[in-house]
């Protein structure tokens, strides 16, 4: 997180679509704005945007300013028209910091809520605009519950694309710097590994302090533990809650906080600890650290920065290896595969292909093949379409194994497209393509 935290949000019109577009928080501070605003209040809203929240307001008969300091504030004044409300309305284009009144108000809203509420960088703002509430007004939202859960992905593109070999390219450093990030992302209530917690309970007026807190979780079910979810549940008002968890179609989403993708099973722990850093005042970032712990293996611990950096490494020999090496590599695999253990087996082939030269061309194919049907059977098949792609090398005929399984890793990784294109030219050389399941 990077970004400057004085220097607000996006102001295009497209940032403002999809909050408006988002029937969830449309909703919900429409009901909030009836339940709080009576004829004759006073309302300021915070970070306006196009006005919508300060024309709801106006609409239950409020006289609203409505702050907005980007460039968006130039359409509040043709919304209000067209809606008939322009009498209720004091827009100010102007940092709230900068805001002067000619007296208190009743009621404060404002939608400063971020994924995760703090990358929107709107808490001095909000502190700012408290300074005119009256004693015993209102503020939308009152408070904002932070959620957090660990929870399990099969396909990141954000960070499968380092986690693999490239073309048999070592690309892993970048892989660091991809989980040094966060990430907006969609999840399914199905992918949270253990029961949320309560993160901390934010309020308007709180600094970065209160994002603070730490966490023991356990996990409740067998999976591939990839990061740690977060969301929020706004408190409008007493009766309305926004929620923006999993399985919530709104605009904020999830944020995902990336660990090291570890298996894990029922009964295992993810401790946590989860904060801001605003040590450089003009650039704060998320940090997190813990570690997981596994029965039977050594804690693997976590200590990650919304900030990745990346250092020029040390110059290593080339990893070319001779047949007799490859054949050793390929046994290995293969006694993996035997007894099930799909990641040794991937790790063995993976080791194989980046060793390959000009000479091996005859036996790179069966090597790919095998790296690719590694990474399917371990369930990572954004790994394997590469594997295919580069053992058909050109030639979707070539070998039936891998037009077959090209197809379902293809499926599996959300490339529908390729995968109905792949299985067409299955069936068009081989005939009907079988399910996964056969």
């Amino acid at each position: 997180m990077s970004e400057d935290p004085h220097g607000g949000h996006d102001g295009s019109l497209d940032y403002h679509r999809r909050m408006i577009g988002d029937p969830h928080r449309v909703d919900a501070y429409e009901r909030a704005l009836r339940a709080l605003v009576a004829p004759g209040d006073v309302v300021l809203d915070v970070g306006a945007g196009t006005g919508l929240l300060s024309l709801l307001a106006a609409r239950r008969g409020a006289r609203v300013h409505a702050v907005e300091s980007m460039p968006i504030a130039g359409v509040i004044e043709r919304l209000a028209n067209d809606n008939g409300l322009a009498a209720s309305l004091a827009i100010h284009r102007i940092d709230v910091r900068e805001l002067v009144l000619d007296g208190p108000v009743d009621v404060v809203v404002s939608d400063f809520m971020g994924r995760f509420v703090a990358d929107d960088f709107m808490l001095e703002a909000m502190r700012a605009a408290l300074r005119w509430l009256k004693p015993g007004g209102h503020v939308i939202p009152e408070a904002i519950d932070l959620r957090l859960a660990p929870v399990e992905l099969h396909h990141l593109p954000a960070l499968d694309v380092f986690e693999a070999p490239i073309a048999g390219l070592d690309l892993s450093a970048l892989a660091a710097v991809a989980r040094s990030s966060t990430y907006p992302i969609v999840l399914d209530p199905a992918a949270v590994l253990a029961p949320d917690a309560s993160h901390a309970v934010v309020r308007p007026g709180d600094g970065l302090a209160a994002f603070a807190g730490a966490h023991v979780f356990t996990v409740t079910r067998a999976g591939r533990l990839r990061g740690l979810a977060g969301w929020f549940e706004a408190r409008l008002a007493p009766g309305v809650v926004l929620a923006t968890g999993p399985g919530v179609e709104s605009h904020w989403d999830q944020l995902l906080f990336p660990l090291p993708a570890t298996r894990v099973e029922a009964g295992d722990v993810v401790a946590v600890r989860l904060w801001i850093d605003d040590a450089d005042p003009d650039a704060w970032l998320w940090r997190w650290e813990g570690e997981i712990r596994r029965a039977g293996a050594e804690p693997v611990p976590f200590s990650l920065s919304s900030l990745g950096r990346l250092d020029a490494g040390v110059p290593r020999d080339p990893p070319w290896l001779d047949h007799a090496a490859l054949e050793v590599l390929n046994e290995e695999g293969g006694a993996a595969f035997a007894r099930r253990d799909y990641a040794a087996a991937a790790a063995a082939f993976a080791r194989a292909v980046a060793g390959l030269g000009p000479e091996h061309d005859e036996i790179a194919p069966l090597l790919w093949e095998n790296l690719g049907l590694a990474y399917f059977l371990d369930d990572r098949p954004a790994h394997a379409v590469g594997p295919f792609l580069r053992a058909l090398d050109g030639d979707l005929a070539s070998r039936e194994q891998s037009a077959r399984l090209l197809v379902d890793a293809c499926e599996g990784s959300g490339r529908h497209r390729d995968a109905a294109r792949f299985r067409a030219a299955y069936e068009a050389n081989f005939g009907d393509h079988p399910s996964r399941d056969d």
